[in-house]
């Protein structure tokens, strides 16, 4: 039997979502957005695939949470 990645990221308050995109959690969501932003970065490092991405702020994305992931740690790295 293969290893299956798992199907949804619970990525609470790290990111919140607007219109279908992740997004890092502002100032007045995470009083430090410096070490948020840190963390979208290093979380896009060390996690597995999954499909759908619950956020604390926003709706699930799904399909294609992890890719949203991956976009987000993308533009915080330039």
């Amino acid at each position: 039997m293969g290893e299956r990645g798992p199907g949804v990221g619970f990525l609470g308050d790290l990111v919140r979502e607007a219109d279908g995109a992740l997004a890092a959690s502002p100032w007045y969501i995470s009083y430090d957005p410096d070490t948020v932003r840190a963390s979208v970065r290093d979380l896009d490092d060390r996690a597995p695939e999954f499909a759908t991405a619950c956020v604390g702020h926003g709706d699930p994305v799904s399909p294609g949470g992890r890719e949203a992931l991956a976009t987000l740690a993308a533009s915080l790295r330039g």
